[in-house]
């Protein structure tokens, strides 16, 4: 990683990033996870009940990820 700092104090940061670059947290991790079992069960979906349109695939998709939201939020609730 580069980072510079100019006179007018801007700040410029370069460097090659991947994966193993931080380590995850475990809510971040359990949020892939989530994401993964999600997309799981909507192509499961789409196989067996395919969307009539794609406005109905977008419903699908946006109703799973704001019941994760959703869950995400009420344990944080309770957490702190």
């Amino acid at each position: 990683m580069r980072v510079e700092v100019f006179a007018d104090r801007t700040v410029r940061i370069e460097g090659e990033f991947d994966a193993n670059l931080m380590r995850l947290t475990p809510e971040v991790e359990r949020w892939v996870e989530c994401l993964r079992e999600i997309d799981q069960r909507l192509e499961d979906q789409a196989r067996e009940n395919p969307p009539t349109d794609v406005w109905e695939g977008v419903d699908r998709i946006e109703r799973e990820l704001t019941a994760l939201r959703r869950s995400f939020c009420a344990e944080a609730a309770t957490r702190g």
